[in-house]
């Protein structure tokens, strides 16, 4: 190759380079030009509804794609105009402090200003942690969203929407597509529709074109601004939600709110609603009528819960405690509409107030099916729990109906209806997880009730896998919406709180009916922070040796506490009510009261009384086994008959034994206490008093008193025999009683009394008395002691007067009679009237001392009538 071509090669090689580099230059520049601005971080710095730095300013200046957020003294409150919303048209999120900290607003008053926000077609917002409130109005104003109208897609996150008001969605009103999470929607009104005109959806309003998802949100309190127009009617339809459009409703409570139809949720003709792992509780549909000449008021309302022209799909859901003025308190199946309920729970729903209202769970005219589903505790003027206006019922098995009233249902070969045991659920509360939920008793018949292939919803309303065999080891679903299930601590919560979901097995916190597993091995402290207010759970189980469950308010067990290991640490000032409590192991320092329904078993471990109060509650016979010692013991603290058997342990009470109403049986010795009986106290072995003995109104029965060696009185106000060996009762029936004094405080030491047959109550002439006994003593009462009893017969025998009767003590060789104490009625009789009685006094020594008299005639069977025999001790 020559030089020159040589060169002319490098030439046109250069010039490509250079021309090469000037384009990819140019490009460069191109490129950068076109590029949009990077999104931005734009601060709202005043509350003030105009200039830099204000809410409406920031938003105007913002382009797409920039986050809005805030720098203000908070709480802080934004007050924007009247009369002028803010149009969002560009791609935003706007951030809010938290919705406690911060609120947006268009008045002072509730639902008299303008929108706040209207989001244009087209656009992508995310609002999150704001409160939006008095916003709204009537007329045209803000006819449709109180506080937004969206016709993009707005995500809505921790946001609360209160006292707003509008026509058409008296918080939110979507034309577009709506995600509304972890929220509150609470105390909005369906503004005011004059003469005659209609009012839809105070919470939230989805339109035609509108797809929703509302999740993890309570909406709850919504309802018209007033229940009549005297210049016509005044309909709200849909008091939580109207849906004309999608909506799904997942993980959310809608609960309080009030309207004509569907005071829960409204569900329009055409209209797609689904409601899974929700509760709607507590709505209540009536309208009220006036007229405006005569103002004679009528009522109306249907749907408490649920009212249902579309096509409604429930699963894994709850409706409790819904009501209607007339029908459908639970649901309200439109004629044209079809309703699917699977695993749902239909429970205390009312229907009716004229005597005609009818289906207090469901009332469908529409079709229905059922699957795994209960209505049952509904009540209705008629057909309390399902009540049909023509609609085809059709069962896919396991459902619980307890009162079919006039549904047909097809297909129910496996179906309970009509069913007549009326145990089913415990109470509605908070079980773990979003929503309250109606918890069913361990031994009721929903639960275990489904085989497990017909299990085919994998949780249940909580989130709780699906089957449980808890607690009868029964591998099978429950019918309905809950699943009792055994949930273990995992901390994985990492705050030690009992409340907190997280620290517990799917993150679910045990509820009634649940038990609760305690066995780490590793040291761990659980705090017990539940309230009244909250909830209960079903069984504590605490088994592991790491674990110290620390108690920081009111624990409720539906059923039984058992620890094998491990420490419980007891408030001394708050409570504990449980069934049964078992203890085997580990260390239990009492709470200041224990409420038990069931036994007290003691077996191993050590039991502290901790200054506090054990109360046995109910019949039959509860148990306590094993030796304890407790500070204040309580027999039937709520006037419930209650036998408690301690016949096998060694108690002692270190302060008080009271016995308001029931039975005590007990082989122990007490020290130290002083025993208050208002009800009944029966003793199956001896008892030693080294305390005070008061007793107001007893009985006693087959037991021993060794000694009193308290210093006060020793008082056994009235001393009723009854037939039998070894028996004695006290009695305070207000017509007094005997006293037996011992200036020194000496007792009788074991007293026993023996009913005699009527042959064996013959004096010496040949005189049979209706009634006599034998009363030793072990000890003989020191000097100066008076012996005073009083007979008391239910009615004057026939052939008898009370002036005629006498009282008689056997004196070791005759028949002596008593002197009347003349202090109890003239002449020691009460007379006059029925009953009658005689007290007598007078006996200083025996042992043994026998007493008869011919108050009660010859060959009265025993306890026809009654004698008593009042013993004090000084």
């Amino acid at each position: 190759m020559n030089a020159k071509k040589q060169l002319s090669k490098l030439y046109i090689v250069g010039v490509f380079l250079i021309v090469g580099g000037f384009l990819a230059l140019l490009f460069s520049v191109f490129t950068l030009w076109a590029q949009p601005a990077a999104a931005a971080e734009r601060l709202v710095t005043t509350t003030a509804d105009s200039g830099p730095g204000s809410l409406r300013q920031v938003l105007a200046d913002a382009q797409a794609g920039d986050t809005i957020t805030f720098d203000l003294t908070y709480p802080a409150e934004i007050l924007l105009s009247q009369t002028e919303e803010i149009l969002i048209d560009k791609n935003l999120t706007i951030t809010g402090p938290g919705a406690d900290l911060l609120t947006i607003k268009t008045s002072n008053y509730e639902g008299i200003g303008a929108r706040i926000f209207k989001i244009a077609a087209g656009t992508v917002v995310t609002i999150s942690d704001l409160t939006f409130a008095n916003a709204g109005g009537y007329g045209t104003l803000a006819r449709q969203g109180g506080a937004i109208y969206n016709a993009g897609s707005l995500t809505l996150i921790r946001c609360t929407f209160t006292n707003n008001a509008s026509q058409e969605g008296g918080a939110i009103y979507n034309e577009g597509t709506l995600t509304l999470s972890h929220s509150l929607v609470s105390n909005n009104v369906g503004g005011e529709a004059y003469h005659d005109g209609d009012v839809y959806g105070a919470g939230v309003y989805n339109s035609m074109n509108g797809t929703g998802v509302i999740e993890y949100t309570t909406i709850d309190g919504n309802g018209p601004d007033q229940w009549f127009d005297p210049g016509g009617e005044y309909e709200l339809f849909g008091g939580g939600i109207y849906n004309l459009g999608a909506l799904e409703v997942r993980y959310s409570t809608i609960e309080y709110n009030q309207g004509y139809e569907g005071a829960g949720i409204y569900n329009q003709v055409n209209s797609v609603l689904t409601l899974t792992h929700s509760t709607v509780a507590n709505n209540y549909a009536q309208l009220e009528i006036v007229d405006p000449d005569t103002w004679d008021t009528t009522y109306e309302g249907y749907g408490g819960g649920i009212h249902n022209s579309g096509q409604l799909t429930a699963l894994n859901s709850t409706l409790y405690a819904n009501s209607a003025y007339q029908d459908g308190g639970g649901i309200h199946n439109w004629w044209g509409a079809s309703l699917s309920l699977e695993h749902v729970t239909i429970g205390n729903n009312y229907a009716g107030s004229r005597g005609n209202g009818e289906g207090g769970g469901l009332w469908a005219d529409g079709a229905v099916s059922l699957k795994n589903s209960v209505l049952a505790e509904n009540s209705a003027d008629q057909n309390p729990d399902c009540a049909s206006g023509g609609a085809a019922f059709i069962s896919e098995d396991y459902n619980l109906v307890e009162t079919l009233g006039n549904c047909a249902i097809s297909n129910a070969g496996n179906d309970r209806l009509d069913w007549a045991i009326t145990l089913f659920f415990h109470r509605f509360a908070a079980n773990g997880g979003p929503t309250d939920t109606y918890a069913p008793y361990t031994n009721s018949i929903l639960v275990n009730s489904i085989p497990i292939t017909n299990c085919t919803t994998i949780t249940d309303q909580r989130g709780v896998p699906r089957p449980q065999n808890n607690p009868n080891d029964i591998e099978a679903c429950d019918i309905g919406a809950y699943e009792t299930a055994t949930m273990g601590w995992d901390g994985d919560g990492g705050d030690g709180s009992w409340l907190n979901d997280t620290n517990w097995t799917w993150d679910v916190r045990p509820g009634m009916g649940d038990v609760a597993h305690l066995g780490s091995t590793t040291p761990v402290t659980v705090t017990y922070d539940e309230t009244q207010e909250t909830t209960s759970v079903g069984f504590i189980n605490l088994t592991g040796s790491g674990v110290t469950l620390q108690q920081a308010g009111y624990v409720r067990l539906e059923h039984n506490y058992t620890q094998s290991a491990g420490t419980f640490n007891g408030d001394p000032t708050d409570e504990m009510a449980l069934g049964t409590f078992s203890l085997s192991g580990g260390l239990f320092h009492a709470p200041g009261e224990m409420r038990l329904s069931g036994n007290f078993l003691h077996n191993g471990g050590v039991f502290e009384a901790n200054g506090g109060e054990l109360v046995f509650m109910f019949s039959p016979t509860q148990t306590i086994s094993g030796d304890n010692i407790f500070y204040d013991l309580t027999i039937g603290k709520w006037a419930v008959d209650s036998t408690v058997d301690a016949s096998s342990s060694t108690l002692i009470v270190t302060n008080q034994l009271t016995v308001t109403k029931g039975i005590f049986r007990s082989a122990s010795s007490y020290h130290h206490v002083q025993i208050e009986v208002e009800g009944t106290l029966e003793l199956s072995g001896d008892i030693t008093v080294s305390g005070d003995w008061i007793n107001n109104g007893a009985v006693i029965t087959n037991g021993h008193i060794i000694s009193f060696t308290g210093t006060g009185p020793q008082i056994l106000q009235e001393t009723r025999v009854v037939s039998g060996t070894g028996t004695v009762r006290f009695l305070d029936d207000g017509r007094g009683g005997g006293v037996l004094v011992d200036a020194n405080g000496q007792g009788l030491g074991q007293v026993t009394v023996t009913e005699r047959l009527n042959a064996d109550c013959t004096t010496e002439a040949g005189e049979v008395f209706g009634r006599c006994f034998d009363i030793e003593t072990e000890n003989a009462p020191g000097s100066g002691v008076t012996l005073t009893f009083l007979f008391y017969a239910d009615e004057i025998p026939a052939g008898q007067s009370c002036d005629a009767s006498e009282v008689y003590h056997w004196n070791g060789s005759a028949w002596e009679a008593m002197t009347r104490d003349s202090s109890y009625g003239s002449d020691g009789r009460m007379c006059g009237s029925e009953p009658y009685s005689i007290r007598v006094t007078g006996v200083t020594d025996f042992s043994p001392f026998v007493l008869k008299s011919d108050g009660v005639p010859s060959g009265e069977p025993a306890g026809e009538h009654t004698v008593y025999l009042p013993l004090v001790l000084r």
